[in-house]
């Protein structure tokens, strides 16, 4: 049996990608700390 789930209108709509953003801004969080040289 399926799970019916709604159409994804734009790739902003994919779960995936929600969750692999929220890691990359995490990403350039952490490395905003990290001295320029």
């Amino acid at each position: 049996m399926q799970t019916k789930r709604p159409k994804a209108k734009t790739f902003r709509d994919l779960l995936v990608w929600r969750k692999a953003h929220e890691f990359v801004l995490g990403v350039y969080r952490f490395t905003a700390t990290f001295p320029k040289s």
